[in-house]
Parts: C-alpha cells; structure tokens; sequence
C-alpha cells in the first residue's frame, strides 16, 4: 500500500479556515510561513504548488504548529526565528521578539557611530536578549568594541549563537548580570555610546496586550513597575559611571513617557542634547542624551 499523503492546497486551506476567525493577526501568511518551515520551501512554492504531496509526518508536524498559533504562541517562537534589520535572528520563549520599531534605535547608534568615529568606539548594549541590537550595530560597525549584558542565562545563550551565526563571535563580550553589575569586575568598564531597549511596559498596562505577548514572552523583558519607568529610572541613575565624558545613550521608551524621562534625565544633572525621535505613528520612542561628566 502506498503511503498516504497530502495535498499541500487542501492542507493550506484547512489551516487558514481555523487561523482567519481566531484573532491573529496576519493568518493567511502565518500559514503559509508556518508550511513553508515544515517543508523547508520558501513561500512562493507553498502559493503555486497547490497539488504537491505532503507525507503523513510533514502532514501531522504542520496541524501541530497550527494548534500552537491558534493558542496564540507568536509566530517568532514557532518558527524559531525572526527577521530584523534585514538579518536573521534565532528567538525562544527566553527573549523578546524583536520589533520593527527598535530598529530606529540601531539606525540612530549608527548614525551616531559613523559621525563620531574618529577613534575606535566602545558601544554596550545593557538587556541585549537576543543580541539583536549590539549585533545589528557590530555588523553594519565592525570596526567598534562591543559589549552586551544580560541577567538571563537563556538570554545570553541566544544572543551567543546569534552572534555566531553571523560571524561575530569575537567581537561582542557578552556578560551575565543585572544592569551595569558585571563591569565592577573589569578594568575598563566606560563606554562611548550605551544602547537598550528597556522593560518599559506598566504592569497596570499587562491586559491590554495582545494575547502573544502576555502569555508567551518573557516578564522581565516586559514590565518595569506600576508606571513602567522602574528599570528606565536605575538604568539612568547608573549609566553615567559607565560613559566616557561626551559619551552617548541611545534608548527605547514606551507610548507616553517621553515627558516623565526627560524628567528623570534633567533630574540627574548628568547629561544634555536629550533628543527624542518619533516612530512610523510620529510617537516618541527613542532617547538620545549626552553625558557631559
């Protein structure tokens, strides 16, 4: 008898009719990106070969990554994988997915990398999970030293095999710790230009995400205290130590809270030229601040 197997059209459809009334987002191309990794064909073949034969195995394996969208587990951790800066990163359950707006923050490091480039900079990158950030910067800046740290020990061993996966391995130092601990071990710890995306999300805040967010990525890559500010307060309080004299940060923030961190910057009488750049919805979303001692 041979073995039984599946048309890839009909199999698509049978996908597609559960995923469209379940609230995600974009489920006609969640199916097809999620049949495509079963296949290992990219997505054009999965659109114009309605008739090819899955086998029972490929079959089963594709039902299964639809229950998981259908429980709403992001499409970034079924894959295992995402796309950002036109590079592609491994992601789990143990960091944040990245997102297309934080890619402003790496277009303003940059800018800022190839304006100041005089010497060779150093750039830290504190909470790098991932390791987008720092990686998307050293890849496009090879000729900087590279810093990243973490307090997740999962965290760290994406960001490690991310940076392997694009040759950078010994490039980036990553360091296990909460914010700026791990440098008090190092003989050099000043830096010319610290980035971060931060936890900036309010707990108050935590229903009103999408259910792939709550229920699926990391917490302490999430919320920062009752108005979201907890992690963004330390990380300003602390950085300064950090910055060489003229030393840049260059940080992500959330909806609303471009007033209350320029607050807490001018409060901490360490730095000038703050500059906030607005994302694609011309909201406020990344901080710039000089260090001037």
């Amino acid at each position: 008898m041979p073995k039984q197997s599946f048309k890839l059209g009909l199999e698509l459809r049978k996908a597609k009719k559960k995923l469209i009334p379940s609230g995600v987002d974009a489920p006609r191309m969640d199916a097809d990106l999620m049949l495509s990794s079963v296949l290992k064909k990219d997505r054009v073949f999965v659109l114009t070969n309605p008739e090819y034969a899955l086998t029972r195995k490929q079959s089963k394996k594709y039902r299964r990554l639809v229950r998981r969208r259908l429980g709403r587990e992001p499409l970034a951790y079924i894959l295992g994988h995402t796309e950002f800066f036109s590079l592609n990163f491994f992601v789990n359950k143990n960091v944040l997915i990245p997102r297309p707006e934080t890619e402003l923050l790496v277009e303003q490091a940059l800018s800022h990398c190839t304006t100041h480039s005089s010497g060779k900079l150093s750039v830290l990158d504190i909470g790098t999970g991932s390791g987008n950030i720092i990686i998307s910067i050293a890849s496009n800046f090879p000729k900087a030293k590279f810093s990243a740290i973490d307090s997740s020990a999962g965290a760290l061993s994406i960001a490690r095999r991310n940076a392997d996966f694009h040759g950078l391995t010994d490039k980036i130092r990553f360091l296990k710790g909460d914010l700026f601990a791990p440098l008090k071990k190092l003989r050099r710890s000043k830096f010319d230009l610290i980035v971060s995306n931060p936890p900036y999300v309010a707990l108050s805040d935590a229903r009103t995400l999408q259910p792939e967010v709550r229920r699926y990525e990391p917490r302490q890559a999430l919320y920062a205290g009752r108005n979201g500010l907890l992690f963004i307060k330390r990380f300003l309080s602390e950085a300064h130590l950090h910055l060489n004299p003229g030393g840049m940060l260059i940080f992500e923030i959330g909806f609303g809270q471009a007033n209350s961190v320029k607050e807490i910057l001018e409060s901490e009488r360490r730095y000038d030229s703050i500059e906030f750049v607005n994302d694609f919805n011309n909201i406020p979303r990344i901080v710039k601040a000089r260090c001037y001692g």
